[in-house]
């Protein structure tokens, strides 16, 4: 057992209001992106590691997010998602 990502993240304070133009931005311009970027690294070491071992990238409920799960589903050899629903 071990740690692959971790992200240490404080949003910045110039950020704040943005929430209104969450559907106009990409999701690389949002703060959700954090959990992507953290699959994505959990993935390389599962394409490493091969499908004898298994990686979980877990996240909180902000996890839940449609890019991820479309993220995951490309890779057939992904590693398993746990989120947090509350």
């Amino acid at each position: 057992m071990g740690l692959i990502d971790i992200q240490v993240w404080a949003r910045d304070p110039k950020q704040f209001g943005q929430r209104v133009t969450r559907y106009q931005r990409p999701i690389e311009q949002k703060e959700s992106h954090k959990w992507l970027k953290s699959f994505a690294g959990a993935a390389r070491l599962q394409r490493q590691l091969g499908a004898a071992t298994t990686v979980v990238s877990v996240g909180d409920r902000e996890a839940d997010v449609y890019e991820l799960f479309l993220l995951a589903q490309k890779d057939p050899l992904h590693p398993k998602l746990l989120i947090r629903a509350e």
